[in-house]
């Protein structure tokens, strides 16, 4: 498996993963199942890379197996995991800690001070909340966590 950043031409591979996790939040929670455009979505994920949004994708064997979407952070430093989403089949591979593991690197590069992640509704993704937690980010806010990258 590795973890490459993505690039315009990558926008279709990245709106679909987005695509996917947000199903899976409407599958696993209240929100029901809410009708998304996927065309529509590949349109604002090539505006989002190619305007400041970065994103990481995973992959194995020429497929993508998982994505994370990262922002630019305001005047306070602080980077905005804004999706991160692995292929249920390739959960508990490593792959969700590689991604967030380049996530930070990426951001150390760029200069951001910390990297902040709000997780999906709780108690259904307690699971996504103990993940990140294992990873160094502790609670802030509400969902949110963050954790320096000193």
């Amino acid at each position: 498996m590795t973890v490459r950043e993505a690039g315009l031409q990558d926008a279709d591979t990245v709106a679909d993963l987005v695509l996917a996790l947000m199903a899976e939040i409407c599958a696993r929670t209240d929100l029901g199942q809410i009708a998304f455009d996927a065309a529509e979505n590949r349109t604002v994920c090539r505006e989002r890379l190619g305007g400041g949004t970065r994103a990481l994708i995973a992959e194995s064997g020429g497929r993508a197996v998982g994505v994370a979407t990262l922002t630019r952070p305001g005047d306070d430093g602080v980077g905005v995991l804004q999706e991160c989403y692995v292929r249920p089949e390739w959960r508990s591979h490593g792959v969700g800690r590689r991604l967030l593991s380049e996530a930070q690197t990426l951001g150390r590069a760029a200069g951001w001070r910390a990297l902040e992640v709000t997780t999906p509704p709780l108690p259904a993704f307690q699971r996504s909340f103990a993940f990140y937690q294992s990873q160094g980010l502790a609670p802030v806010a509400g969902r949110k966590m963050r954790r320096a990258l000193d």
